[in-house]
C-alpha cells in the first residue's frame, strides 16, 4: 500500500521481520503490510526523533518523551523524558541515555537508577563492547561502566568534546563520533586515533 506516502523517513528500526519507520508525528510498521501509529495510537502532535529496538521492543523518542510499544502492538508505555540512545546489554538490561544521565528501563515502572553510575549530566550515546562493558558518550569525552560501577572517564587528545554516537567493533576498539570527526579508542592502551574532517574528507592522525 501507500500508507507511508513518498516523504522522507526520519528513522528506521527493525525487530525480526517487522520494520518500523518514523516520519514527522507518525510511526509505521511493516510486516507483510504497513500499520500506522498516529493520533489513534497516542502519537498525536509528536515529532518522531529516533527509533530503536531492544529485547524485542520498539522504542520511540519524541520531542517530549520516550515511548515503548507494548506486547499488544498497539499501546505505549510512555516516560516523560526524551531519549538520546537505547541499547540492551548482555545481562538483559535496557539502557536509556538522556539529558539527566542514564537509566535502566523496565516495563510499567519508574526509571531504575544505574548502580553506582553517579552521573547527573547529559549522556548522548551508549555502546556495549565485547567484554560486556558499557561505554557512555558525554559532553567531554566517554565514560566506562564495568562490574556495576563507573570506573573511568577518558577524553580524546583534542580535549573535551561532545560525543554524539558510539560503536564498539569486533576488535575491541571503541569508535566515538563528534561534530569535528571520528576518534577510535584502544581500551587496552587508552590511546586514541583521530580522524579529523579535512579537505572534504577524513584524515587520520595519531597524536604522540
Amino acid at each position: 500500500g501507500n500508507a507511508a506516502g513518498a516523504s522522507a523517513l526520519g528513522s528506521v528500526a527493525a525487530v525480526g521481520e517487522k520494520v518500523y519507520a518514523g516520519r514527522g508525528p507518525t510511526v509505521f510498521s511493516l510486516s507483510q503490510r504497513w500499520q500506522q501509529f498516529d493520533t489513534a495510537n497516542g502519537m498525536a502532535y509528536r515529532d518522531i526523533r529516533r527509533l530503536w529496538t531492544a529485547r524485542g521492543r520498539l522504542f520511540v523518542s519524541t520531542n517530549d518523551a520516550l515511548h515503548a510499544l507494548g506486547p499488544d502492538g498497539a499501546t505505549w508505555d510512555t516516560r516523560a523524558t526524551p531519549a538520546n540512545d537505547v541499547i540492551a546489554d548482555r545481562h538483559g538490561r535496557i539502557w536509556v541515555a538522556h539529558a539527566g544521565g542514564a537509566s535502566w528501563w523496565e516495563p510499567g515502572g519508574a526509571w531504575q537508577p544505574v548502580l553506582d553510575l553517579g552521573l547527573s549530566e547529559p549522556v548522548h550515546a551508549l555502546a556495549e563492547d565485547g567484554l560486556g562493558r558499557v561505554w557512555l558518550g558525554l559532553d567531554d569525552g566517554v565514560a566506562l561502566y564495568d562490574r556495576d560501577r563507573l570506573i573511568a572517564r577518558l577524553q580524546p587528545p583534542t580535549g573535551a568534546v561532545s560525543i554524539t554516537h558510539l560503536l564498539a567493533d569486533r576488535s575491541g576498539a571503541l569508535w566515538a563520533a563528534a561534530e569535528s570527526g571520528v576518534a577510535r579508542l584502544d581500551p587496552d592502551s587508552a590511546e586514541w586515533t583521530l580522524f579529523d574532517i579535512a579537505g572534504g574528507g577524513i584524515a587520520s592522525a595519531n597524536p604522540d
